[in-house]
């Protein structure tokens, strides 16, 4: 299954999670997903099922002022 990870793309096994998804690009805490535009909420990563084609954006915290 093809997924896009920042705009890359991820073959993944099929009905692959998104806690899978996020192993596999490397993230790295603190971050938060949104899948096909659509925030995930970290209790749900473990269990939310990715299709084929669907686009996560990991968008890391940075520190600054």
């Amino acid at each position: 299954m093809i997924v896009f990870i920042n705009n890359h793309l991820y073959t993944l096994k099929p009905e692959a999670s998104l806690k899978q998804a996020l192993f596999e690009f490397g993230a790295e805490t603190p971050y938060a997903l949104l899948v096909n535009d659509v925030f995930v909420p970290k209790s749900e990563h473990e269990h939310y099922i990715l299709t084929q084609n669907d686009r996560i954006e990991v968008i890391s915290a940075i520190q600054g002022g």
